[in-house]
């Protein structure tokens, strides 16, 4: 079991790091799309 593991974990990194960064960028891309919802009444009130 735990040989599997290890086998495992040593296959995961490069993947792994590939998803969370696409799904960093998907985060961010949907939070700046609200923020600037947000804050685009303000900025165009006198």
């Amino acid at each position: 079991m735990a040989d599997a593991l290890e086998h495992g974990r040593s296959q995961v990194p490069g993947g792994y790091a590939e998803a969370v960064g696409v799904w960093l960028l998907l985060a961010w891309d949907v939070l700046l799309e609200e923020l600037t919802e947000v804050f685009s009444p303000w900025r165009q009130a006198p």
